[in-house]
């Protein structure tokens, strides 16, 4: 058994409203449609992004535009999107640079338009076989021009190389070649290597180990980096760490087990300085999902007898339920709850630190969970996602929460989520032999099948189908809190069947409305279905 866990992150960049030379204004709109634009503004550039055709088949055609608004010319630049366009085809101007392993698209220039002289352009266009209905977030240009990297942007540059590996491994293993095997049939011949491997647009290696590294970490090659992907081992499983080095600075980022820019070059070090530096939306995800390791521990713990109190007071979370809570990372001898926190953790939040506690009465079987940088001090909180301000150890709701950040697509992905539920729910009534229509009828969802709907996180005394949807939005949803759920029954000719079928809908605080099934591009109407042909 190998550990190879994955993560993902994007691409960032300031993204503006502009209007300068070569024709890069900036339009907006509602829908896409040719004539559609955006336009972006970066270190040493402006970038403008336009629709030139939607046809019916899908296929959207599409005309980047650079301009270099440095002082120096610019030698081999590439254009970076914020998501991966998986079926790109006719590339004029430029040449795609990807992977199957990457999750972003990248086009660079196509060998006789790589140099641009400050204050000049140059275009280039491609055609996506996938309709996308969206103008890009985030696009970003990459040359020779920029700058050195952080340490922050070096461990994450380590980071990505790392997750896009590990797909690669984990492929490899289906196919039944070993991690050992990939080494030693040269996967990464190059990466492997004593001094590692450079890394840029322009370089070609022959292995996928080494094309896949190279296509990830060519988007942060500013300064020239290099690096080296080794072996290791975690909880005595075979696995592998990635290093990044910045050729100018000599800085040195890692994944796992992030560092402060020292480290010895091509060795891992678990005992190394740890660089932490993990936004408010961060430590509230790791708050969650140490949560969620905790309710996965008590429900395991629940099936051997142990009452839900009783893995907290017989040390099972002896370090996550003391006032200096669990550090996480790759050593140290844990208890039981501990470890399961640890294990879930420790690939993505190494460094922060946890604090797990009881709150309400033992009857209410209720606890909570924090997250802390200790770098910021910044405290991430669940339940009651907070802004990074929270009193340690203790459950805060008096803290200011989390921004809410819904939009339609989020609303009706809430919905699906207590859509679920309300299936499973419904499932397990039709096991014991129960009429789901008699049921639903009779109060099973006494809230949420109501026209003011279940208000999630707000309500007590709850009925067995309400209190299965609330636990599942609170365990699957960011920010659950004020949260409306209404479930209702479809019951008409559209139902091929002529089955008594269910809906659910989802509304956000400010009104917003999400439905499953039957998703919406735009509010729906509460408290009735709307059918999407």
């Amino acid at each position: 058994m190998t550990k190879i866990k994955k993560i993902f992150s994007g691409i960032t960049a300031l993204t503006l409203a502009l209007t300068c030379g070569c024709g890069l204004s900036m339009t907006a709109s509602a829908s896409l449609k040719e004539g559609d634009s955006k336009a972006y503004r970066g270190t040493g550039y402006l970038a403008k992004y336009e629709v030139l055709s939607v046809e019916k088949d899908g296929k959207t055609t599409v005309k980047v535009t650079l301009k270099n608004t440095s002082k120096r010319k610019i030698n081999n630049w590439a254009v970076g999107f914020d998501e991966a366009y998986w079926r790109v085809e006719d590339v004029k101007y430029g040449r795609l640079f990807s992977s199957e392993y990457s999750y972003n698209t990248v086009i660079r220039d196509c060998g006789t338009n790589g140099s641009v002289a400050p204050n000049e352009c140059v275009s280039f266009s491609f055609t996506m076989a996938d309709n996308y209905v969206d103008l890009p977030e985030r696009l970003k240009v990459y040359s020779d021009i920029n700058k050195s990297n952080t340490v922050e942007e070096l461990n994450t540059a380590a980071r990505d190389c790392y997750n896009a590996i590990s797909e690669l491994l984990a492929d490899e293993e289906t196919m039944g070649t070993p991690i050992d095997e990939c080494f030693k049939n040269g996967l990464f011949a190059n990466s492997n290597s004593k001094d590692g491997m450079k890394t840029g647009f322009n370089y070609k290696y022959k292995e996928i180990g080494d094309k896949v590294i190279n296509a990830e970490a060519s988007q942060y090659a500013r300064g020239n980096i290099s690096v080296y992907v080794g072996r290791t081992t975690y909880d005595g499983e075979d696995g592998v760490f990635v290093q990044v080095k910045d050729n100018k600075t000599g800085k040195i980022g890692q994944f796992p087990h992030p560092i402060d820019g020292t480290a010895e070059w091509t060795a891992f070090d678990p005992s190394s300085p740890i660089y932490t530096n993990y936004s408010a939306e961060d430590v509230n995800r790791a708050a969650k999902w140490a949560y969620n390791a905790v309710a996965e521990y008590q429900a395991y713990k629940e099936t051997e007898g142990l009452d839900f109190w009783g893995s907290f007071e017989n040390g099972s979370f002896q370090q996550a339920n003391s006032m200096d809570g669990l550090k996480i990372g790759f050593s140290g001898s844990l208890a039981e709850g501990d470890k399961a926190i640890n294990e879930e953790l420790s690939f993505n939040y190494e460094g922060i630190i946890i604090y797990a506690g009881k709150m309400g009465s033992d009857g209410d079987y209720e606890y909570f969970v924090q997250a802390k940088d200790p770098r910021t001090g910044k405290v991430g909180q669940y339940p009651h996602p907070t802004q990074g301000e929270a009193t340690w150890g203790t459950f805060d709701t008096n803290t200011p929460p989390a921004p809410v950040k819904f939009n339609q697509k989020t609303v009706n992905g809430d919905a699906k989520t207590a859509y679920n539920a309300v299936a499973e729910y419904f499932a397990d009534l039709e096991t014991q032999g129960y009429d789901l229509l008699e049921c639903y009828n009779n109060g099973c969802f006494a809230k949420a099948s109501t026209k003011e709907g279940l208000k999630i996180g707000q309500e007590d005394s709850l009925s067995d189908g309400d209190k299965a949807i609330e636990n599942e939005l609170k365990s699957n949803c960011w920010y659950y809190e004020n949260l409306t759920v209404y479930v209702g029954l479809i019951s008409d000719s559209k139902d091929k069947n002529g089955d008594i079928n269910f809906f659910v809908q989802v509304k956000d605080p400010t009104g917003r409305v999400g439905q499953y099934p039957d998703p919406t591009n735009d509010s729906a109407t509460w408290g009735t279905h709307i059918y999407i042909e």
